[in-house]
């Protein structure tokens, strides 16, 4: 199953037409991510599907999640850092692609001018603070992407404190939808769930099944995702 994004759409929309390179750059963007799709509806030839989801203004941005019938509807800005950032905070991914560089003058307005060194660490620095993003060297991910402090926190009070537990994992699910990353958060709370049901067992035997998955032949999107599994567990681990 894959995530969509659906741009609901009738012909000869003025508003449409302006968000139309937007969206083009939107797909782009997520070209090569395997379970992302970004598309389009045609409303005027779709006109059931505007019922079932309640479209009655144009564009009507969509989201469904892995699984999901059912959507919601996007309701933030319609510049691309705010499209992509909205992807990556429903995906759990800490960056599920790159935004394509193009120096043309023609295709970009308002650019930002370069003027930091040349080195590949200098241009992932670059990328890293301006897309929000956790890159290293090769396309990976920094052991610090997807993590969020305060559930770092709980993460090592919950270990070290065995009779305190159900506190520690009711005040954390208390502040999960307050996150940036709703979806990171939850990953959390299911973390320590495991702990309650399987044992501080779960901790090292997930670790190192998500390390035989990264050492195999994964997607890229995949590789993303269990590296931040893998960052979050790590928070857990008392054997290091």
């Amino acid at each position: 199953m894959i995530s969509q994004v659906l741009n609901f759409i009738p012909l000869g929309c003025g508003h449409c037409k302006s968000l139309a390179p937007t969206y083009e750059k939107l797909g782009e963007a997520f070209g090569k991510v395997d379970d992302v799709v970004i598309a389009k509806v045609d409303a005027d030839a779709d006109k059931d599907l505007n019922s079932r989801f309640g479209i009655s203004g144009f564009p009507t941005l969509k989201y469904f999640s892995k699984g999901s019938t059912s959507a919601e509807e996007y309701s933030g800005g319609r510049d691309i850092k705010d499209l992509v950032s909205f992807i990556e905070g429903k995906t759990s991914l800490a960056s599920v692609a790159f935004l394509p560089l193009n120096s043309s003058p023609r295709t970009i307005k308002d650019g930002e001018e370069y003027n930091g060194g040349r080195s590949e660490q200098d241009f992932i620095d670059f990328l890293n603070e301006k897309c929000k993003t956790n890159r290293v060297s090769g396309g990976g991910i920094s052991g610090e992407a997807g993590r969020i402090e305060k559930f770092d926190a709980f993460a090592k009070d919950f270990m070290a404190n065995e009779d305190k537990r159900d506190a520690i994992l009711e005040e954390a699910k208390s502040l999960i939808e307050a996150q940036d990353n709703p979806k990171v958060a939850t990953y959390y709370t299911k973390v320590m769930e495991r702990v309650q049901s399987k044992g501080d067992a779960f901790i090292t035997t997930e670790i190192d099944r998500l390390e035989r998955l990264l050492g195999g032949d994964i997607s890229t999107t995949k590789k993303d995702e269990f590296s931040v599994r893998h960052n979050i567990l790590k928070q857990f681990d008392t054997t290091n």
